[in-house]
């Protein structure tokens, strides 16, 4: 980061900051597992925990939308935000920047294809697809170990699309399969029931919000509330 971008991670998590200006900044992404508006207004997992943790801290939740995993995580480190939540794995790469909430879902990566289309039902299988994820996701990260196995193991990475564009394009047959966390897929088959889960790329895995570095006093705060939040049943419902 440049002088001026370090100077902004330090202010992006300071939870003096963040009560001083009277808002929490979050990074998210419009979907319908995330953030999103309905004819009631706005909703999603990620937004309701986010609003009700700034209730806690006394402050407003300030929303700001980036595009893709890419955009909110350079946002994070640009010091942009307080905190991503956008359904995100704290990774080993990631922890090496950031730092991790609690884990408030388990997930496991799915291999999703065409009802009809492509069958799939193995990793050595993906080398004969048209396979495509999102770039700077945490499917990029696993099907990399995977390649350590099997080194024919092949895939495109799209800076522009997220899980939820590449799952329409499986849809729409112009593109064979993609990976996408178990959430959204039992999420977007609701629109597109064609897709089915070719098979589990991972076992369970965490969802977590990621901090910035320097956040150690929000991070401590967020532990705590979600104690509570979570034993109170509001993470299951």
């Amino acid at each position: 980061l440049s002088a001026a971008g370090c100077e902004r991670t330090r202010h992006g998590g300071d939870l003096e900051k963040i009560r001083e200006r009277g808002t929490l900044i979050v990074l998210t992404r419009n979907a319908p597992t995330m953030y999103y508006e309905d004819r009631d207004g706005l909703a999603g997992m990620e937004y309701e925990m986010a609003a009700a943790f700034a209730e806690h801290l006394g402050v407003k939740p300030e929303f700001k939308i980036e595009e893709t995993i890419g955009d909110i995580l350079e946002a994070l480190a640009d010091g942009k935000g307080d905190l991503a939540a956008a359904g995100l794995t704290p990774t080993s790469e990631r922890m090496q920047t950031f730092l991790a909430g609690p884990a408030y879902q388990m997930v496991e990566q799915q291999v999703v294809c065409r009802r009809g289309g492509s069958r799939v039902k193995g990793v050595k299988e993906l080398d004969d697809v048209k396979l495509m994820v999102p770039a700077e996701s945490s499917y990029v990260d696993r099907l990399g170990k995977l390649r350590e196995d099997d080194p024919r193991l092949t895939w495109e990475v799209s800076e522009e699309e997220d899980t939820e564009q590449l799952l329409e394009q499986v849809w729409e047959e112009t593109l064979d399969c993609t990976v996408a966390d178990s959430n959204i897929v039992a999420i977007n088959r609701r629109y597109y029931p064609e897709l089915v889960v070719a098979f589990n790329l991972t076992e369970p895995e965490p969802l977590a919000w990621l901090l910035p570095s320097n956040a150690i006093n929000l991070k401590s705060a967020l532990d705590d509330w979600f104690k509570e939040y979570k034993s109170d049943g509001n993470v299951e419902r």
